[in-house]
Order: C-alpha cells, then structure tokens, then sequence
C-alpha cells in the first residue's frame, strides 16, 4: 500500500496497539502493585503510607536503572526478529537471563545500606529506619524481578507480549490477596502495615518469575528462537560477542537511574517538608508512575517496531513508526489528563479516605495534567532512538533536563520559595517539557535523513 495513504497510517496505528496494549498492561501491572500497596496502606495509616513513599525511593532508583541495563534485550531481539534471525533472538535471551540475575543481585545487596543512605539524604531518623525496612524487603525480590523482566523483553522483542501481560494480571491478584492479609492482619495474620504490603510485592515479583520462567522454556516454536540450545562457547566467553546488547542497556540504564534519581530526590526533597507533603506527593508519584506505564507501552512497542524496521533496512518504516507512536501516545494521555484535571479530588479519594491527604493531594493531580503529556512524550521519543541503536545521546538529555534542571529547580521552588509539593510538581513539568524538545528534535533528524 502506498507509505502515505490513510490506510497504512491506520495499518501503523494497528500494529502499534496491537504490540503496545498488552505491554501496557504488564507495565501497569508492575506499577498497579504499587498503587495496591499505596490504597491498602494508605487505609492503615498516615504514617506507614509516608513509610512506604520513602523506602520506595530509596529503591526504585537501582530498579529502574537495573530495568534500563536489560533493555538490550528487546532492542537486539525485535532487530534480529525484523531480520528474519530468529535464532538470533533465542540466543539474545540466553544471554540475558544469567546477567539479569546478577543485577537483581547487586540491587539486593544495595539495599542493605538504605538507611544510612536516608539518613546522609536528611531524612529523620524514624524516617530512615522504617523506610530503610521497605526498601530491603522490595530488593529481596529484585532477582527475581530482573529475570521476569528479560523473559519480557525478549517476548516482547519476538512480538509475542501477550503471555507476560497475563503473567502480571495473575500476580496483581495475588498482590491484593496478600496485601489483605499481611497489611490489617486478616485470618490470623500479623497486622504489618507497609511492611506487610512489602513483602506482598515480592511475594507477587517471585510468583511472576516462575510464571514466566515456565511459559518461556516450554514454548511451542522454542526449538525456532533456539531458546534451549546452549550458547556457543558458553555464556562468559560469548561476553565480548553482545558487546552491542550490553552497550545499549548501559545507555538505557543510565538514562533510567538518571530520570529515576531525580524523581527520587525530589521525594527526599518532600520528606523534608513533613510527612503529610511527604505522603501527598506519594500518592501523585504513584499516579503518574501508574498513567507513565501508558507511554511507557507506547515506547516500547515504539522500540519494537522502530528496532525491527531498522533491521529490515525500512527507512520509510523507522520514521513511520516512531511518529505514529508519538502520535498515539499525545492522544491518548492528552484524553486522561482531562480527568486528573476535572477530577482531582475523586482521584485522591481513591488512595486514602483522610481528609488532610486528600486536600493535600488533589492540587498536585490536579496541576500534573499537563505534565503527563510532556513525560509521555519524552519516554516515546527515547526509546524510538534506542530502537535505532542511539543510547548515549537520549541520556545525556536526561541528565540535563531532570538533573540539571529538575532537581535544582525543584530545591527553589519548594523550600527557598516555600511553594511546598506544588513547587517539586512544577519543576518536575518544566524538566520534562525541555527533555520532550530535545528527543523529538533529534529523532526528527533522524527520521529526515531516512526519507
């Protein structure tokens, strides 16, 4: 069909959603145990919901660069998938898994030194030790975290997203069972409050792995993604072949932990503030950590089919499915920011039934309509470089927008102008909106010189 008829835009609007929808849903089933812990701990108390705000903090930094080191994964299997080397992507995923482990390791052990992390970031020393607790039970979980998020990848890589979508939703239920459980101490159980809820996501993250770990091997066409057969000369000494795989994870997991930090040090900014400014701005975190797993499909199908059109040598292709992704993703986050702007209150209602939190909270959501646009955006647009083999550039503006700009600004705005949480929100909106110039430009460039 001609590459500039209606029909194959609404051909390229198709397999986007096609691929992104079910990867919206696995992301947001990560995040929505996060909003289960936040709805259920927020019922239990004031205090534990401020709790499990900062341990998250003190965490999802490494989470979120660990997820970015693995993002080779997805780039170099949909390449070898657009080309056509489907032993290619069987061998990609063999490779990941054992590397996976070793960084859900490393974030294990980080965990250990939380709380002298929080109490060198100025957190109270209440604070830091029950915060210091979430964090060390969530990266218990980060093993097993990390290999889901390969098996993921990979099958999300081959076009196939929908077994780990599944996967989550059956983990999210198994999240609400033992939030209901281990956080009010239902039939029997200890009443643990955030901790609880801590050990609920793991206990789910665990469960998750070995679901997906199964679906994976036992395959029906695993002997054509030759995921059984054993690496060459076997993992170690294939370390210098993948050097491409790893040198994109490393630019993803920088870009990551960069974005990641930054909207965490703004949550260490808002323990400053108290605890109920502390507990408002957790439950806009999550909010728009929740809404970003929209775009976040979004760009990763966008990858997907950036990636593959790159390795079928479709320069037309590249350009196509990078705008048809921003496109969408406008259109639709610009549809939901209507409710955050019209609705705020409702919406705050929903993670707690206190009156002050949700007064509290209901500017911040409503104000952060605006800014899910722009991060939608920026979070498109990145990845549709990273489909293209660009790391290094997108994170560079990463680092200038949300660390350079954001987190500064941030400082300003809420303690030295005493705008409180609002100000953290709206430095947070002037980051992302600099971050979403920047990679549209740049992606725009590239797509000029494929046409």
């Amino acid at each position: 069909m001609p590459r500039h008829s209606i029909t194959y835009l609404i051909a390229q609007v198709c397999d986007l959603l096609r691929l992104a929808v079910p990867v919206i849903v696995a992301r947001a089933g990560m995040m929505t145990m996060a909003l289960i812990d936040i709805m259920f701990v927020g019922r239990y108390g004031v205090a534990d919901l401020g709790y499990l705000t900062i341990g998250n903090a003190a965490i999802t930094t490494v989470i979120m660069a660990s997820f970015g080191l693995l993002m080779g994964t997805l780039v170099m299997s949909a390449a070898a998938f657009g080309g056509g080397n489907f032993a290619e992507c069987g061998r990609v995923w063999r490779r990941s898994m054992p590397y996976a482990v070793l960084i859900g390791a490393a974030c294990t052990v980080l965990g250990l030194f939380a709380e002298p992390f929080l109490r060198l970031m100025g957190q109270t020393s209440v604070l830091a030790h029950e915060g210091a607790k979430i964090a060390l039970i969530l990266a218990l979980g980060a093993p097993f975290l990390m290999a889901y998020a390969a098996c993921a990848y990979f099958l999300e890589g081959i076009k196939r997203p929908v077994p780990g979508m599944l996967i989550m939703l059956m983990a999210n239920l198994l999240n609400i069972a033992l939030n209901w459980l281990l956080v009010f101490g239902n039939l029997g159980m200890p009443a643990m409050g955030a901790a609880g809820s801590a050990w609920a996501t793991t206990l789910g993250r665990v469960v998750a792995f070995i679901a997906i770990i199964f679906y994976v091997w036992n395959m029906a066409d695993h002997q054509k993604f030759a995921v059984r057969v054993r690496l060459t000369n076997g993992w170690w000494r294939d370390w210098t072949q993948w050097r491409a795989q790893r040198r994109l994870g490393f630019a993803q997991g920088a870009s990551n932990s960069i974005e990641a930090g930054s909207f965490n040090a703004m949550a260490l900014i808002a323990g400053l503030l108290g605890v109920v400014p502390l507990a408002a701005y957790g439950v806009l975190f999550n909010l728009i950590a929740l809404t970003f797993m929209i775009p976040l499909g979004l760009a990763a199908a966008t990858a997907v089919r950036v990636g593959a059109a790159y390795g079928a040598r479709d320069q037309i292709g590249v350009a196509a499915a990078g705008w048809t992704g921003l496109g969408v993703c406008i259109v639709v986050l610009g549809v939901i920011s209507l409710s955050f702007l019209f609705f705020p209150m409702q919406i705050a209602g929903l993670y707690s039934s206190a009156p002050i939190l949700i007064m509290a909270s209901a500017p911040l959501i409503a104000f952060s309509s605006s800014l899910i646009i722009a991060d939608g955006v920026q979070a498109v647009m990145s990845n549709a470089l990273r489909g293209l083999g660009d790391g290094w550039i997108p994170a560079a503006m990463h680092l200038l927008s949300y660390v350079g700009i954001m987190l500064p600004l941030g400082w300003i705005l809420a303690i030295s102008m005493g705008r409180g949480a609002m100000g953290l929100v709206e430095a947070v909106l002037i980051a992302s909106l600099v971050s979403a110039a920047m990679l549209t430009g740049r992606f725009y460039i590239f797509a000029r010189r494929s046409q």
